[in-house]
């Protein structure tokens, strides 16, 4: 067991507040990072939450954990970025089993990093998640895992209750209140990571599609369920990414979807009681949580249904003969 690195940064979200931006910046600059004695990875974060999740794994990760651990050994801190050690650990039960985890390899939090942000911004976000990874019903209202994101009191209490106030650090996911304006400048100064000024910032990634996008890949999912059966599931998802990222997010980008009037209402309603609460245990110089907003008017695809499952169509068959021609190669 390796007990050398004992100090860990742990950024964990919450889902839909820049984490892939971060942990693109993050990666660009590992160089920088190593000069400061901090050891980044965003894998270390993901073998926690799954070996919490399914512990009977424990023998089958352990030896991939330790590796990291014997690499980052000759650093000061590790810094651990997963936006998924919150949305998959979703209880406190779970997130002590992972205090108790991390003890197991001598290693001890001292900083919590999460990021909140609006509850009906997170819910508008998530539209675009949700198509592209087919999991339209997590983004409608009352979905179980919309709520774990937006209930920011249940967050705070849950992991401030396991790991301490003064070591969960929540964080404001506003670009009026990032430090210079920038979402990676407030990372690096929350982490506490110095001289961060020559950091490389990279563009803003996993950004918003339009309503037309949302459509379109709702129905690549629709083919794909259809027509491609015989993928299992991992070759399928890569099939699916793969439309996402290459054919429909750099061409179905604006204008960007906004939901409905009555969408946006629903959030602030509902959870604005656990929004206060955390405005006044942690900003309480804020005189609200988020800044106010109008919402912008909602959108529409600018495409017919029939038109948009004929896109789709081609879209797949374009996606299966590019992996082709380039597994040829």
């Amino acid at each position: 067991m390796v007990t050398d690195v004992t100090k860990i940064i742990l950024h964990i979200g919450t889902e839909k507040t820049g984490s892939t931006s971060i942990q693109s910046n993050l990666k660009a600059n590992r160089k920088l990072l190593l000069e400061r004695e901090i050891w980044y990875s965003k894998r270390l974060g993901n073998l926690l939450w799954q070996l919490v999740r399914w512990p009977q794994r424990y023998s089958q990760a352990r030896p991939h954990i330790e590796k990291i651990l014997e690499t980052a050994a000759v650093y000061d801190t590790i810094l651990c970025s997963a936006e998924r050690l919150h949305s998959r650990l979703k209880s406190r039960e779970l997130i002590e089993d992972l205090k108790i985890l991390l003890e197991k390899f001598g290693l001890e939090p001292t900083l919590v990093i999460v990021y909140l942000r609006n509850p009906a911004d997170i819910a508008n976000s998530m539209a675009s998640t949700a198509a592209q990874h087919n999991k339209s019903l997590q983004q409608e209202p009352l979905s179980p895992y919309l709520d774990l994101i937006c209930d920011h009191r249940s967050t705070m209490k849950n992991w401030a209750g396991v790991f301490g106030g003064s070591v969960v650090t929540p964080r404001v996911f506003e670009s009026s209140s990032f430090i210079a304006g920038s979402l990676t400048t407030d990372f690096l100064a929350a982490a506490g990571i110095p001289d961060y000024e020559d950091f490389v910032q990279l563009p803003r990634a996993n950004a918003q599609i339009s309503h037309t996008g949302i459509t379109v890949m709702n129905h690549v999912n629709d083919v794909l369920a259809r027509d491609h059966t015989y993928l299992n599931k991992e070759d399928l998802s890569r099939l699916r990414q793969f439309v996402y990222r290459n054919l429909v997010e750099p061409f179905f980008n604006s204008p960007r979807y906004s939901q409905p009037d009555y969408v946006w209402r629903y959030y602030d309603r509902t959870f604005a009681d656990s929004n206060e609460w955390v405005r006044q245990e942690y900003f309480p110089g804020r005189p609200t949580l988020f800044n106010p907003k109008t919402p912008p008017p909602a959108t529409q695809p600018e495409i017919s249904d029939e038109g948009a499952a004929v896109v789709a169509a081609s879209l797949v068959s374009a996606a299966v003969a590019l992996q082709e021609n380039s597994g040829n190669q």
